[in-house]
């Protein structure tokens, strides 16, 4: 075993290896924030683990179909509540999971590559459902998220009636290059190389190229991206899959400046939270370890509601795109 490959798993084991829970710091939005809108707990099994699914809706009798909503990295599908409201207020049964590791579910993630099986048997076990056996999905993920709703149309395209992936990367080693090369150099991308193998290694049916899937299933799909990523650089995600992917009828892209890695939120969201970061960046200078006073006074500060505001120009587009409506091919979003 090589020194890169040490390397490799200790930094897999410190990032994936630990559970993503609520630690009751942040506020998260519930069903109890929005008016008429519940939720539907259930189980499932993936990895011969425990994982908690979800059913949102707002108006049954407006049903206009069903979505699944795939969250990214951290504790679970409430850092998105309010965006699952708005595609249950549009009519939709939005469907949705802890992956594991994450929040009410099992065991940790450990490998990019489970969670994409995890995506998988939630599929699967959707599928099982007598209303849900012959129906297809709208499918809507954020950064891993986003990536894992890239790739699943491998397993299940005759399912799936759009996607729309927000900041989603194009493959394990790319992404891992993006993070270790600014400051390891060249060392990085050996060690980038190993942190894929590893993946690869762990589920090779689920390691995959968002760039060669597509290609090979063309789905409907929406690639949305901030500007200013800093997160999953639009340089090697954004900008790859508009010059391969350009010529498929079937993809739409939308860029939306002065967003970083949240493109669906507003402007002034997107500023709020930089700022948010900037006091807490700030507030950490000042002590080797913040007092638990000041660490409760500056959470209690934030405006929770304006950290999650959504952009209105670009979720129209969505609605359109999801509805079936026609949207141009390269939507440049201020």
């Amino acid at each position: 075993m090589s020194i890169f490959n040490n390397i490799a798993t200790k930094i897999r084991k410190m990032v994936l290896g630990t559970r993503f829970d609520d630690n009751h710091t942040l506020h998260y939005f519930s069903c109890d924030d929005y008016e008429n809108m519940v939720q539907e707990k259930f189980e499932f099994v993936s990895n011969g683990l425990k994982l908690q699914g979800y059913l949102y809706q707002v108006n049954p009798k407006l049903h206009k179909g069903n979505l699944i909503f795939v969250h990214g990295m951290g504790v679970g599908h409430i850092q998105y509540t309010n965006d699952i409201h708005h595609y249950c207020k549009l009519g939709y049964d939005v469907y949705t999971f802890d992956g594991q590791g994450c929040l009410a579910s099992e065991g940790t993630m450990d490998f990019f590559s489970n969670y994409i099986r995890n995506l998988d048997d939630f599929f699967n076990y959707l599928k099982t459902k007598e209303e849900l056996k012959n129906e297809k999905f709208v499918l809507v993920g954020h950064s891993l998220g986003g990536y894992a709703v890239n790739v699943i149309s491998k397993f299940h395209s005759q399912d799936i009636s759009y996607i729309v992936s927000f900041s989603g990367f194009n493959n394990v080693k790319q992404l891992m290059e993006d993070k270790l090369v600014p400051s390891l150099k060249f060392i990085g991308k050996f060690i980038a190389k190993d942190l894929a193998k590893q993946d690869k290694k762990n589920a090779p049916e689920y390691h995959l190229s968002t760039d060669k899937v597509i290609l090979e299933t063309s789905p409907n799909i929406l690639f949305i991206h901030g500007e200013k990523d800093k997160v999953v650089k639009k340089e090697t995600t954004y900008d790859v899959f508009k010059n391969k992917l350009y010529n498929l009828k079937t993809t739409h892209f939308m860029l939306v400046k002065d967003r970083f890695h949240n493109p669906y939120v507003s402007k002034e969201s997107a500023n709020y939270f930089k700022k948010t970061r900037d006091d807490f960046n700030k507030l950490a200078s000042e002590y080797k370890t913040i007092p638990e006073d000041k660490l409760h006074e500056y959470y209690e500060s934030l405006d929770y509601k304006l950290m999650v505001e959504l952009d209105e120009k670009v979720m129209n587009v969505i609605d359109k795109f999801i509805l079936g409506e026609t949207i141009d091919k390269e939507i440049i979003i201020d």
